[in-house]
């Protein structure tokens, strides 16, 4: 029974030399087989018989292990070729060796990647720095990108060129030294874009007018927050200025010249990647001019000879504006053209014919046709100069009566004033012996008066800006009336009016005288015949060669007093009663003959004694102009106040004598 044991035992093993199946090492532990240094790992050699013989081999070197498995803590020198033998002598089996390189577990091996934050277009720079130097020499570097294996390369730095997305992994680098391996650590580069794709905003959005300010804004949001945004800004494909942080740019105030194309890029530093915005079109308007406005200066009221200046301007309009200045006759007087909005027209030397209305319009691009302001009145004073006083008559001596005519003439001034003077004292109030002319030029004399002779002389007035005044005063004139008897000059100037009344008042004193007469016959029976004898006597002359005062005076002998009353007042004459006249009335003088008696001759009184008592009706007295302050005024007073021998009450009556 034993030797039939053992002959089994033999027959087994044999069969199981014999067979063809070879063992394999593999590792175990860890699961993906990459052993580093400091850590356990098992490796097994794999066969279909566990019951044979193992022998383990490292380099072709047996050491001593003999078990199918094989395990430890990994170290610098666990690297190698391994393999497995199974079966006795002299039939073996043997493995395929397994080169086993353990990772170094030293940080000597470190990936460095720049630009550390890449961005899509960027130029991606990886570079395996080994610190030491292994002693194992110079092996080729090995770069992994997700595990897989993309280069390899005895340069320690590899590029990759124009990044894109699809760049964005883990990256690694190894650097092998036959069984020992140094592995950097890993590093996951993100490859982002600058920003989004930017937005160029204009402001006004709608219209921009001449004058206006410009404002760009480049809108981007930013992905890589570890650079900065630099911006720039494009005219028509031109950059306006030089890359900056400010994510806008604005321009002074706007022109013609700034429309068209603009856009805008961003970009950073020490990158070539740029990102660019819409184009967004600006047309530029100009801006439709307002209403002008005309001032002068100094004022509307210019003094002849001075400097006068036209100043049109307008609140609104984009420039160039033209600017026009109107005449009187809607002339254009001036043209300009400019870039301001106000314009200033200068006249030197004024003259009077500058006198009269102007306006001025404007127009620009934007505003046809022009627009026009308000006129304008200018007035240009002449300072008076050159008066002369002239008569209608080539004399000085003007009869009472006639007419005369003073003319004021001016040579030069504008808008004039006269002023008249009588011996020096201004002639200022209307009587119905004299007027003025619209103007003021002419003194018109319609019926010269005694009071009316004197010196004259007229003034002219004018006024100029700032209420200054101008005068000058004319030659004078002297005027007298012919010498002549007062009695002639008193009667022409009586109206016929008067000389009228004047009669009646002659009727009435005959009538009272003859009463009288009557009245002293019936008195004195002795003398009837003289009486019947004096009424055929011739009646009494009448002359008219004095002014009246207004009273008759009549002598009665009974009493040897006088009565006075006036012509006016018939019946109160004839009573003997005083009366004031409000009038001058023409004198009557009436006289008796030569033999008429008195009535009033009780006595026995000679007719002679009677007569030379003188029974007269004295109706008739000389009257004196006042001549010592003659002056046209004196036309305004009652006309019995003009006698300086016939004086008046307060109460403006006259005195009886």
């Amino acid at each position: 029974m034993g030797t039939f044991c053992l002959l089994l035992l033999i027959v087994s093993g044999f069969r199981h030399i014999t067979s063809k199946e070879v063992p394999k090492v593999v590792i175990i532990v860890p699961s993906d087989q990459i052993i580093k240094e400091g850590f356990y790992f098992e490796m097994q050699c794999l066969y279909n018989n566990r019951y044979t013989k193992y022998s383990w081999y490292k380099d072709n070197q047996s050491f001593g292990y003999n078990s199918f498995t094989f395990s430890g803590t990994a170290d610098p020198r666990t690297g190698g070729s391994y393999s497995c033998r199974v079966g006795w002598w002299p039939k073996y089996r043997r493995s395929e060796p397994l080169n086993v390189v353990t990772v170094a577990a030293d940080p000597t091996l470190t990936l460095e990647v720049k630009p550390q934050y890449p961005l899509l277009g960027d130029t991606i720079f990886l570079e395996c720095l080994l610190f030491p130097l292994s002693p194992f020499g110079i092996s080729p570097f090995q770069w992994y990108q997700h595990n897989d294996l993309i280069r390899e390369s005895v340069e320690k730095r590899i590029s990759i060129e124009s990044a894109k997305m699809s760049d964005a992994a883990s990256y690694r680098c190894e650097l092998n030294a036959k069984y020992r391996k140094w592995v950097s650590k890993t590093v996951n580069i993100s490859v982002t874009d600058l920003c989004s794709t930017p937005i160029l905003k204009v402001e006004p959005e709608i219209e921009v007018f001449v004058g206006q300010q410009l404002h760009l804004s480049c809108l981007a949001e930013q992905f890589q927050v570890s650079r900065s945004l630099l911006y720039t800004f494009f005219k028509n494909e031109k950059p306006l200025d030089v890359p900056s942080v400010k994510d806008y740019y604005q321009t002074g105030p706007a022109l013609l010249g700034d429309s068209g194309l603009y856009r805008c890029e961003v970009t950073t530093s020490k990158s070539a990647r740029k990102k660019l915005s819409n184009e967004a079109p600006v047309f530029v308007k100009p801006i439709p001019v307002s209403k002008p406005d005309l001032e002068t200066h100094p004022g509307t009221e210019i003094l002849e000879g001075a400097t006068m200046s036209l100043i049109c301007s307008v609140s609104t309009g984009s420039t160039p504006i033209t600017y026009f200045i109107y005449d009187n006759s809607s002339k254009n007087i001036y043209r300009k053209t400019s870039n301001h909005t106000k314009m200033i027209y200068e006249i030197a030397n004024v003259r009077k014919y500058a006198a009269g209305h102007y306006s001025c319009s404007v127009s620009n691009q934007a505003s046809q046709p022009a627009l026009y302001s308000e006129s304008v009145e200018i007035a240009v004073t002449v300072p008076v100069a050159g008066v002369f006083l002239a008569s209608n008559v080539n004399k000085s001596e003007i009869s009472v009566g006639e007419r005369l005519v003073l003319q004021c003439q001016l040579k030069v001034g504008t808008s004039p004033h006269f002023r008249w003077y009588l011996n020096h004292q201004q002639v200022a109030n209307i009587s119905e012996y004299y007027n003025f002319s619209t103007d003021g030029s002419q003194l018109n004399i319609h019926s010269f008066q005694i009071h009316h002779k004197g010196r004259y002389q007229c003034t002219a007035i004018n006024r100029g800006p700032g209420d200054v005044t101008f005068n000058t005063t004319s030659n004078y004139i002297d005027i007298t009336t012919p010498v002549q008897g007062n009695t002639t000059a008193i009667v022409a100037s009586i109206p016929p009016l008067l000389l009228v009344t004047a009669l009646l008042a002659c009727l009435c004193f005959k009538s009272i005288n003859k009463e009288q007469e009557t009245s002293i016959t019936q008195q004195d029976g002795g003398t009837s015949g003289n009486r019947s004898q004096n009424t055929n006597e011739e009646a009494p002359e009448s002359k008219f060669e004095y002014a009246v005062v207004g009273r008759c005076r009549t002598f009665d002998s009974s009493h040897d007093q006088s009565t006075y009353f006036t012509a006016k007042d018939n019946s109160a004459a004839a009573d003997g009663i005083i009366t004031d006249a409000a009038l001058v009335y023409s004198v009557a003088m009436m006289t008796r003959s030569g033999n008429a008696g008195s009535s009033n001759d009780t006595s026995g009184m000679k007719q002679e004694s009677r007569k030379d008592m003188g029974d007269y009706c004295v109706t008739y007295a000389t009257l004196n102009l006042k001549t010592t302050e003659d002056s046209l005024e004196g036309d305004q007073v009652k006309e019995w106040g003009v006698y300086e021998n016939f004086p008046r009450r307060a109460d403006g009556n006259r005195e009886s004598n």
